[in-house]
């Protein structure tokens, strides 16, 4: 007889899938049921194309991303696979990234929530830690030591330090040798945590290189100094930041809550 946690849990899948319109991939999907659920899809079902080849008759595979399946409706078409997001470069560098990096074992990469199911042949590609990031700034200094000391006060435990780092370079005139040192340093980090994951050398290059090409959007090379930019122009880019935040980011920024009123009332008067 069936439980009513399972029926829960296949209506959930059902709805899921339907609300994609066109396909969804098995990770996503998995993503987004509870954590309960999550945990019977793997203890209980043996997986989430277990239980939907055996007890989900209206749900199928219309084909593959890399070794993830795309669910949907029989008769509904393949989707294209899915973009590597811009973001690739951005969630792998960031500690505090909700998201996480998937490779499969072809080299494919796509975004994934931090507790995805992954697919057979699929390896989760962690973030790197703020403790990894403060040892990048320390071996830095080896190569300036006459402002060693200067900079190395800026490297504290407290999770801002980043931003008095960064104040401090720019105010030596060290901008551009430090991103130059950064990104060289961060490619041979992602290499090597790529190749730790059991990858093929090929495989390896291929994730890499979707990876370091993502990076363009969110890491532009320090230019020289132009004008500041006007309030316009600050809001413009402004919002399309608030763009590619996710949920949980948004919920982090403050905001006066007068001046959101301010806001709503004028969209009210528009």
């Amino acid at each position: 007889m069936e439980s009513s946690a399972d029926e829960d849990l296949i209506q959930r899948i059902l709805q899921l899938v339907r609300e994609s319109g066109t396909g969804i991939l098995g990770a996503q999907l998995a993503g987004k049921l509870d954590p309960e659920q999550r945990r019977m899809l793997r203890a209980v079902h043996g997986g989430l194309a277990k239980l939907i080849s055996a007890r989900i008759p209206s749900v199928t595979i219309l084909g593959y991303s890399g070794a993830d399946p795309i669910f949907g409706e029989p008769g509904w078409e393949r989707p294209p696979a899915p973009r590597l997001e811009v973001r690739a470069w951005r969630v792998w560098t960031s500690p505090a990234s909700r998201l996480r990096l998937a490779v499969s074992g072809q080299g494919a990469v796509r975004l994934a929530a931090q507790d995805s199911v992954l697919g057979p042949n699929q390896h989760m590609l962690e973030p790197l830690t703020g403790d990894q990031h403060r040892e990048i700034a320390r071996t830095f200094l080896t190569t300036h030591p006459d402002v060693a000391e200067s900079l190395e006060e800026s490297i504290t435990a407290d999770p801002h330090w980043w931003m008095k780092w960064n104040a401090r370079v720019k105010d030596l005139g060290l901008e551009i040798s430090w991103f130059a040192y950064r990104q060289r340093t961060l490619e041979g980090k992602l290499h090597g945590e790529l190749r730790a994951l059991g990858l093929s050398e090929d495989a390896v290059e291929a994730a890499r290189n979707q990876i370091v090409a993502s990076r363009a959007v969110h890491d532009p090379a320090p230019t020289q100094r132009r004008a500041a930019p006007t309030r316009v122009e600050l809001l413009g880019v402004i919002g399309r930041a608030l763009q590619m935040l996710d949920e949980d980011e948004l919920r982090q920024i403050w905001l006066p809550i007068g001046a959101v009123i301010d806001a709503i009332r004028a969209e009210e008067k528009k």
